[in-house]
């Protein structure tokens, strides 16, 4: 037998299990397993002898929709195992996109889809698959269709609801860009304009992505205490319009009551559509700023702020009444400490993206790796929030300061 490569002594996982075998490569290609130490000819042969041998991995949530341009290696992920990347999740991404909004939507997204050398030349979605493959990355990569990119072509940033003829447009641009060569449609809805998106809206894109046969993917609006009704919007969209759903991280952050309620929605709902999800094995997560503090909403009908919020009242267009406000340091810290304890989101709109107890707080206080280098506790982690119930600043002498009026 002639081969161009041999993979020796490792274990091989099949769908039965890992097997001892050696694999056979033609044509960059897997040909088939052979026995160990079978004679194979004129092959280079690489021994893996204590290791396993698997396809590549499928990272279904990536946000390397930029990534390529910059490094086509992609070394991150293929050093890790990864061969296949569904980009464009939680509704973000960089096509479709409109003149009006290109700088916008790059400065946007730099938080997470950092790139120093792509020129946005493109502005459907197609041309944007066109320049991707272009780039040559070293992974494949399988693209969602962007709700919030839709939605701010279609609608700009505003924060309501569609009109009908908004709506069809949605569905025609939607349409496009999965005949372009879509594979799913991805929602962010704590992520603007998105997160302004509601029922009628979703059902509209869900009908879309029935007809084509391919899945919604939200990160829900809230994973936390109001998470039942976030699964149910997208679940019930589902049901309506025969579409898939597949969950973006899975998770409950706190509220361990609502667990079991929680695993039987999603059981009960598999009866009834196409349901999968995915989830990371790890205490960790990150995202934009922004999404954090809010989008200058309020719920209808209130004056002013929400009381204890480090909201301003909306005045006019942009972040401009809040980035002011961060410029007071120990200001916004205290804001921060004061959401995690009445467990409280800034900017949480209509309860829709955000509450979280006094367990998360703990959570994300370990999530931020703060260590106490004393040289009695070498290493212990430093989970102290930084201010008191009271308000009072705490000393940090993990991070060798103390916090000052």
């Amino acid at each position: 037998m002639a081969a161009d490569l041999v993979i020796r002594g490792a274990d091989v996982h099949t769908p039965s299990g890992f097997i001892p075998a050696d694999v056979v490569v033609i044509d960059g290609r897997v040909d088939g397993l052979v026995s160990r130490g079978a004679t194979v000819a004129d092959a280079e042969t690489v021994y893996g002898d204590g290791c396993w041998l698997t396809p590549g991995f499928i990272d279904l949530h990536a946000h390397s929709a930029l990534r390529s341009f910059d490094e086509p290696q992609m070394a991150a992920k293929v050093s890790q195992g990864f061969t296949t990347q569904l980009i464009c999740p939680d509704g973000l991404g960089p096509a479709p996109v409109d003149d009006a909004h290109v700088a916008a939507r790059r400065d946007y997204l730099a938080g997470l889809e950092p790139s120093s050398l792509v020129a946005w030349s493109w502005r459907s979605f197609d041309q944007y698959l066109s320049v991707l493959d272009a780039s040559a990355p070293a992974t494949d990569l399988i693209s969602c269709v962007p709700h919030s990119a839709i939605r701010q072509v279609v609608m700009g940033d505003g924060d309501r609801d569609a009109t009908g003829e908004e709506l069809r447009q949605m569905q025609a641009l939607t349409d496009a860009s999965l005949a372009a060569g879509g594979a799913a449609v991805s929602f962010g809805m704590i992520y603007a304009p998105g997160m302004y998106g509601r029922g009628r809206e979703l059902r509209a894109l869900a009908s879309v992505a029935a007809k084509y046969g391919v899945p919604l993917v939200p990160h829900v609006r809230n994973e936390a205490s109001e998470s039942l009704a976030a699964m149910s919007e997208f679940i019930d969209a589902c049901r309506e319009t025969g579409a898939r759903l597949h969950i973006s991280h899975l998770k409950l952050i706190g509220n361990e009551d609502l667990l079991n309620q929680l695993l039987g929605l999603l059981e009960a709902a598999a009866t009834q559509i196409d349901l999968t999800v995915d989830q990371y094995p790890y205490g960790a997560g990150s995202t934009l700023l922004t999404a954090l503090l809010g989008h200058g909403r309020r719920p209808r009908g209130r004056a002013g702020p929400r009381p204890g919020s480090c909201r301003a009242p909306r005045t006019g267009r942009g972040h401009a009444p809040r980035a002011a406000r961060l410029g007071e340091p120990l200001r916004f810290l205290r804001c921060r400490e004061r959401n995690h304890h009445s467990g409280h989101r800034p900017g949480r709109g209509r309860r829709a993206h955000g509450r979280r107890g006094r367990r998360d707080a703990q959570v994300r206080t370990r999530r931020c790796g703060r260590r106490d280098l004393r040289p009695d506790k070498p290493g212990r982690r430093d989970d102290r929030p930084l201010f008191d119930r009271a308000g009072r600043p705490r000393d940090l002498p993990a991070f060798g300061i103390a916090a000052r009026q």
